[in-house]
Order: C-alpha cells, then sequence, then structure tokens
C-alpha cells in the first residue's frame, strides 16, 4: 500500500513541476488520486497504477471502471522506470473485460502490448 501512495506522490510532484495545479482528495472513494487543473485550465481526474519492480509483465488486472469525461489513468511500471497515459475512453477501448471468474466485469489491460506504444509518455502533456 504504501508503494503505491509514494507513486501518487510521484505523479503528482512531477504534475506540478509541468504547471498542473494538484489536488490530492482525503478518500479516494471513486477510484480518483488526483483532482488537478491542467495548463489549459480544465479540472481532470486521474487514477494512478503502479507495479513495483517485482512485477515486470504490466498487466493491470481486476479494475473497476465507468467511462467518463476528463478522467485518465496513469500506470507506471517501476521496473523499467515507465508511464503511460490513457483517457477513460482510450482505456476502456484498448482494455479486455475480464467474461469469467471473481473478477467478471472488471478490467485488465496490459501496458506492454504494442497497440498502447503511443501512450508510453515523457510527461503529463497528453492530460488536456
Amino acid at each position: 500500500m504504501s508503494f503505491g501512495k509514494a507513486i501518487e506522490y510521484k505523479v503528482a510532484s512531477e504534475m506540478i513541476r509541468e504547471g498542473f495545479e494538484v489536488y490530492l482528495p482525503t478518500v479516494d472513494d471513486h477510484g480518483v488520486d488526483i483532482v488537478a487543473r491542467t495548463i489549459k485550465g480544465n479540472i481532470v481526474e486521474v487514477q494512478v497504477k503502479a507495479l513495483s519492480k517485482s512485477q515486470k509483465s504490466g498487466l493491470f488486472a481486476a479494475i473497476n471502471h465507468t467511462s467518463r469525461a476528463n478522467f485518465y489513468f496513469v500506470f507506471y511500471l517501476e521496473a523499467i522506470d515507465s508511464t503511460w497515459i490513457l483517457s477513460s475512453a482510450d482505456f476502456v477501448k484498448y482494455a479486455s473485460v475480464n467474461k469469467v471468474g471473481k473478477h467478471i466485469g472488471k478490467y485488465s489491460i496490459n501496458v506492454k502490448s504494442k497497440s498502447l506504444l503511443p501512450f508510453k509518455v515523457a510527461n503529463y502533456s497528453s492530460i488536456v
């Protein structure tokens, strides 16, 4: 749990350095780790997902999500120090919906797939 929180702070810090106004909700009831005002003045919600060095696959599984505007996922892989940013719509487009098992109806996505290469980023400018 502390690893995930550390990465949330890492992302928030990097966003601040890039000119975003960043707010951290006290409670994470709706999968929102960061609320930010973008450089263009838009308000966005961000959920940060991270895998530690020991988790190299790039697979993020069992994610609850309902598509909505102004919502972004930031996926971070510590093993390769890399970040992917997907809008809510792109996440729903590229993720798979679990059809069987205990996580039925939840999403899974492998950020290391070739189709997600355009979403691998060096900064947060794709959050508009």
